[in-house]
């Protein structure tokens, strides 16, 4: 009987490791391929989470933990799988997953912003000024100047809704140094920074929002109003004339503070620049508005008794000719002090004043130095 000869060792090391190398290989393609399976289911959960998002919220949070469910390290989904929980009216699921992020990644931008609403919804404001500072901030993958303003502006109409006008004001004055040149969007932030008693700044962020826009009818009745709480009846005008230029309507407000800046500018007497005879002719137009004034608070008690007396009155001062009073300033001043007192007798029974009553009382408090 013939024996073979011993295999050597390399030899057989050798052939060991061509009988194994296909196996490792096999096993290498099947992982690959379980693994490129579960992305690819991931990825079409993922796509269907984002299709029910808008429409479908608990839809949504399926489609999400599925997708999670194939792929656990996608940051992206968890993100996503917390916006469904709250729009799905789940915020105690939604805070959980977010603080479980925010542990992973504190400086993230979308994370703290989806945490400042939770907190703005519970009315914490505290929290909520924490976590929106946080996401304004902090780090976005895309799109960061954009979302930081974002983030930045619902900070300012959360502060607003809770009636920290202070607070708001100073996002607000934040915010305008980080505008677009986008007029619609710099009359928005204006239109918020006069509700903060901002007047000044509003005002010149409107001035360029015009500028941008001249036909901007909002950023011009905002103007108009703000100047008009400023007393300058001119410049009042100006911004609503111009507002109301087109096919553009002045809200009822505008349209009132119009016609008062407008009875103003042609009622006051005391303007500069103004000739002896306009002036005459301006109190004399003064008297006839608070005779008419008088005449519809005649029939209300409150003021019958006093009335007898002021028709007296108004029927001597009508005798008094314009040439006297574009001769005499004192007899200005003695008629106007008779037009302030019809005024100031108004009553609720009286009716509203009209565009002219409100100016001439507006007149009479620049006359006498005290506020509007």
């Amino acid at each position: 009987m013939t024996l073979s000869p011993p295999i050597d060792r390399r030899t057989l090391l050798g052939l060991l490791i061509a009988a194994i190398i296909p196996g490792f290989a096999l096993t290498h393609t099947i992982v690959n391929r379980y693994r490129d399976g579960r992305q690819h289911l991931a990825d079409e959960w993922s796509a269907r989470g984002q299709r029910d998002l808008p429409v479908a919220a608990g839809a949504a949070v399926v489609d999400f933990e599925t997708s999670l469910a194939y792929g656990p390290e996608r940051t992206s989904d968890r993100l996503q799988l917390a916006e469904a929980l709250i729009r799905a009216d789940r915020p105690a699921e939604a805070r959980a997953q977010l603080l479980t992020l925010w542990a992973e990644q504190p400086g993230s931008g979308p994370i703290n912003l989806q945490l400042a609403r939770l907190a703005a919804a519970d009315g914490d404001v505290q929290e909520s000024v924490r976590y929106y500072h946080a996401a304004i901030d902090g780090s976005w993958d895309t799109g960061a100047t954009v979302a930081r303003r974002e983030a930045r502006l619902e900070l300012s109409k959360f502060l607003l809704a809770n009636g920290q006008q202070t607070r708001a004001q100073s996002e607000l004055i934040a915010l305008t140094d980080d505008l677009p040149a986008d007029s619609g969007l710099m009359t928005d932030v204006a239109g918020m920074l006069i509700d903060t008693g901002g007047d000044r700044r509003a005002l010149v962020l409107l001035d360029r929002a015009l500028a941008l826009d001249p036909d901007n009818s909002t950023a011009a009745q905002l103007a108009g109003g703000i100047a008009f709480r400023q007393a300058d009846y001119a410049l009042a005008r100006r911004y609503l004339l111009d507002a109301a230029k087109g096919d553009s309507a002045l809200d009822p407000r505008a349209q009132e503070m119009l016609d008062v800046s407008r009875e103003v500018l042609a009622l006051d007497p005391y303007a500069r620049g103004i000739r002896a005879a306009e002036r005459a002719r301006r109190a004399t137009r003064a008297l006839d508005v608070a005779r008419e004034r008088l005449v519809r608070c005649e029939s209300a008690s409150a003021a019958a008794t006093t009335a007898s007396d002021l028709d007296t009155r108004v029927a001597a001062a009508t005798r008094v000719t314009e040439r006297a009073l574009a001769r005499d300033t004192e007899l200005v001043d003695d008629r106007m002090s008779l037009v302030f007192e019809i005024e100031k007798l108004q009553g609720a029974s009286c009716g509203p004043p009209s565009p002219a009553d409100r100016a001439l009382l507006i007149i009479a408090a620049q006359r006498s130095g005290r506020p509007q």
